[in-house]
């Protein structure tokens, strides 16, 4: 367990997650009290409960909240974000588990001698939900004539998490 001491406050956060340019910090507060209160990015403790409370966070939470806020920031859903953290926290089917190897091996700047790891998300039309794709090197997206119009959102984990480390 995590010794309250080595636990972070919410603005704290966002500080090491590494926003872009100070606009963003107003977004992202609010964006990450979402996140929470859907149990996307899971609070370790809270300093007192009711009006002003005071949510704590593990330091080892950074690197989702900071994947998370900037998917968030391509138009990506509450909903989907939680679908990922998910798939992050608990990963249970095997593409689930692909997806957080890629993820543990960016974190742990382990890329197989390739320069980056990314991470694509898909919002799946009419139907909900959404899917993931992670590997390291170049992204090549298939082009199945027989899928839907969606968008795809890639985001750089190696990338990212270098910026957080630095800023850490």
């Amino acid at each position: 367990m995590v010794m309250e001491k080595n636990l972070i406050t919410l603005a704290k956060v966002i500080e090491r997650c590494a926003p872009p340019s100070p606009e963003y910090i107003r977004p992202w507060l609010r964006r990450l009290r979402d996140l929470t209160a859907t149990k996307a990015v899971p609070v370790a403790a809270r300093q007192h409960e009711g009006a002003g409370k005071h949510r704590l966070y593990d330091p080892n939470i950074i690197p989702l909240a900071a994947v998370l806020l900037r998917l968030g920031d391509c138009g990506v859903q509450i909903g989907n974000l939680s679908s990922l953290a998910r798939v992050i926290l608990h990963p249970r089917k095997k593409v689930d588990r692909g997806a957080k190897q890629v993820w543990d091996r960016a974190l742990a700047h382990d890329l197989h001698d390739y320069q980056e790891a990314w991470l694509a998300i898909s919002p799946i039309p009419i139907a909900g939900g959404v899917d993931f794709a992670a590997g390291y090197g170049p992204i090549t997206l298939l082009d199945d004539p027989a899928a839907p119009d969606t968008c795809v959102i890639v985001v750089y984990l190696s990338r990212i998490f270098r910026q957080i480390k630095a800023g850490g």
